[in-house]
């Protein structure tokens, strides 16, 4: 169970902080809900019953120790995604939908370097790679209690520090 002040990451929508525990009679008068106010979108809050937030996939926010961890993902010797464009869309799908921190950090990293080796990507590799970014930069914000614009610097400037090489 969480409590108020937790930073969290939902799966599809990214991280957030724990504003409250609430019940809503209108709905169930039994039935609590986290009132979760979203990192990377204006104000936006999500609801999640607190019945159901294990089987949605909410789950605590990186913690700030391993934000380190995460940045050197990023940095590092990128690898080379499958070839054909359906296998390396469903390679890149898998690894968004898993929600995992160092996935999506692999990810951002790998789509990045093929956008430079490429010269661009492809529409559905650049909404994976877009939504990653976002994520990945939402859970770093809340880590560490910083904006997602720094995350998404950060994150930037990780990619900048990758080798020069391919892999």
């Amino acid at each position: 169970m969480y409590s108020v002040g937790d930073a969290v990451f939902h799966p599809t929508n990214g991280a957030g902080v724990i504003t409250k525990v609430e019940r809503m009679p209108a709905i169930q008068s039994d039935l609590r809900f986290y009132k979760i106010l979203m990192t990377d979108r204006n104000e936006t809050v999500l609801r999640v019953p607190v019945t159901k937030a294990d089987d949605l996939g909410l789950r605590p926010a990186l913690p700030p120790a391993e934000v380190v961890q995460v940045l050197s993902i990023l940095s590092s010797t990128p690898e080379n995604l499958p070839e054909p464009n359906k296998d390396r869309y469903r390679a890149c799908q898998e690894l968004l939908d898993s929600a995992e921190t160092e996935a999506l950090a692999a990810l951002v990293r790998d789509l990045a370097w093929r956008q430079i080796v490429a010269d661009r990507l492809n529409a559905p590799a650049q909404r994976i790679f877009s939504q990653a970014k976002k994520l990945l930069a939402g859970e770093l914000a809340v880590s560490q209690g910083t904006s997602v614009q720094a995350a998404e610097e950060q994150i930037q400037e990780a990619l900048q520090r990758r080798p020069p090489q391919a892999a």
